[in-house]
């Protein structure tokens, strides 16, 4: 639509170049001492003016606008986007927690049955076997 309008102000200024050109000789003389332009010519030219400003105001107006909604819109996404990091974030965190609670169980359950070993070797006597022994000779 913009070429449009640059078309019909292209032509509205070409015709005011053309009246206003610098004339020579007699011509000169002449078009010094009258207007070159007659009232309808003026008119139609204000007319062709206003209009495509007035076209070009709405245009801005609609670009604008659409801009505007492009804007929000890409706003509304982003926190969108922003709220799914987040919330990832967070699973990540507490499955990085279980993971770490799962690892430290498996470190005390591997300390505790070292221990264990440790201390059958140190004392091979079964004291269980041994107190359930004396019980059954009570």
């Amino acid at each position: 639509m913009m070429p449009m309008i640059q078309r019909r102000l292209s032509v509205a200024l070409n015709v005011v170049k053309a009246k206003l050109e610098h004339k020579t000789g007699l011509e000169k003389a002449l078009t010094s001492l009258k207007w070159p332009f007659n009232e309808k010519e003026i008119e139609k030219l204000i007319y062709e003016i206003r209009k495509c400003s007035s076209e070009n105001k709405t245009q801005f107006t609609e670009l604008i606008a659409a801009v505007e909604k492009s804007s929000s819109e890409r706003d509304r996404q982003l926190s969108q986007l922003m709220q799914t990091f987040n919330t990832a974030s967070i699973e990540r965190k507490q499955q990085l927690i279980d993971v770490k609670a799962g690892i430290d169980g498996l470190h005390q359950a591997g300390d505790d049955q070292q221990r264990q070993t440790i201390l059958d070797w140190l004392n091979p006597i079964d004291y269980i076997t041994q107190q359930q022994d004396f019980i059954s000779r009570r």
